[in-house]
């Protein structure tokens, strides 16, 4: 899988500088069957012509390592299937012959709302977007920005900050730390008016915001990144030393599913 996967990745990452560990990121989805006892005993990609077959059989493999807490409807433990929304992520040292990949976060989307309560609990508004920075968009810097914002009154954020924030499209050179500043203030600016639906008080949220682009044309498959190191507020390095929950969203705000919990790491 190793070969397979460097020679993937060199012809995606053009010419890069020297000595760089080259950062990759990819979307995919799918759907996993998951047995009574907890194991996951089917794992199916949606549209992945784009993932070496050795590629896709490696992560195939991890998803199977998964274990989860078995499934009970009736008094008895049952099968389900689900669908998955997965973030991947490969990285290699520039000129390596091998590289490293990585499941970064996988979501299960909830399923239709079935009764009134379960419909207010996925509400979100998110009218309020963030503004694309000028420069950035003049020069085909795009990012993914994931907010967190702990939730007071009424879902009415009363804290909001940048958890993680990586760089995508043109290579923004020695100026990665000031475009990441730019999408940063825009994300949290804009997330500070967004409503939580019935959010708890007290309740942490993660949120990703994409910035494309304006010439950027949408793909399937691998694209090179720029993860920039972020400074932590307070509130937020506390929150993760406590260990406290973080409930994530899709960007239209929809929560994922309650009823699958993960007993195992997402990446072992």
């Amino acid at each position: 899988m190793r070969t397979v996967v460097a020679v993937t990745l060199l012809l995606m990452a053009g010419v890069v500088q020297a000595a760089q560990l080259q950062h990759f990121s990819a979307w995919a989805q799918g759907r996993i069957t998951i047995g009574s006892d907890g194991q996951v005993v089917d794992v199916r990609f949606d549209n992945a012509e784009w993932m070496d077959d050795r590629v896709r059989e490696g992560y195939e493999q991890k998803i199977r390592a998964w274990r989860f807490e078995p499934i009970i409807e009736g008094g008895q433990p049952i099968a389900v299937t689900a669908n998955m929304h997965l973030r991947l992520a490969a990285e290699r040292e520039n000129g390596a012959s091998n590289a490293r990949f990585m499941i970064e976060e996988v979501t299960f989307p909830d399923p239709a709302a079935q009764t009134l309560e379960q419909a207010q609990l996925a509400q979100a508004d998110f009218s309020v977007r963030p503004r694309f920075p000028g420069r950035a968009a003049r020069n085909g810097v795009g990012a993914m920005a994931f907010v967190v914002a702990r939730m007071g009154q009424a879902g009415i954020p009363e804290a909001v900050g940048i958890e993680r924030i990586v760089l995508r499209g043109s290579h923004p050179g020695a100026h990665q730390a000031y475009y990441a500043r730019l999408f940063s203030d825009a994300t949290v600016k804009a997330a500070q008016s967004w409503r939580f639906g019935h959010a708890k008080p007290g309740e942490l949220v993660r949120v990703p915001v994409k910035f494309i682009p304006p010439q950027a044309t949408p793909r399937l498959g691998w694209e090179q990144v720029f993860p920039v190191t972020q400074e932590l507020p307070e509130w937020l390095v506390l929150a993760r030393a406590a260990s406290t929950p973080v409930a994530d969203l899709a960007e239209n705000g929809s929560r994922a599913t309650a009823h699958l919990k993960m007993l195992t790491p997402v990446d072992g």
